[in-house]
């Protein structure tokens, strides 16, 4: 339950802040790895709450926020900033998708 809280607490990121982010991950991709992790932490409770739809129980649940976060590290890695649209729009895509990939080559 501990974890669940630290996710809670960690303060969303300004849409400014987000294309700062994006912006320093596009021009150094090879010493980005700050930016990644603040944008990373600053969507946990996307995944976390996208996780738990989809889980029928604590344990799964932790399985299922991991391969979010899959999802969420291929959002941060292929997301155009360009086209106009918040980043979690597209990562919420990605983040769902690795769910359930994980889920259909697991279930019984």
């Amino acid at each position: 339950m501990k974890e669940k809280q630290e996710v809670q607490r960690e303060e969303l990121i300004t849409l400014e802040e987000e294309l700062e982010l994006i912006k320093q991950i596009r021009q150094s991709p090879d010493d980005c790895e700050a930016a990644k992790q603040k944008l990373l932490f600053a969507n946990q409770r996307f995944v976390r709450v996208i996780a738990e739809r989809y889980a029928t129980d604590e344990q799964q649940t932790k399985i299922l926020v991991a391969e979010g976060n899959k999802g969420l590290l291929y959002a941060v890695e292929k997301y155009d900033e360009t086209k106009g649209y918040k980043f979690i729009s597209y990562a919420l895509y990605w983040i769902k998708e690795s769910i359930k990939q994980y889920i259909m080559n697991n279930s019984n």
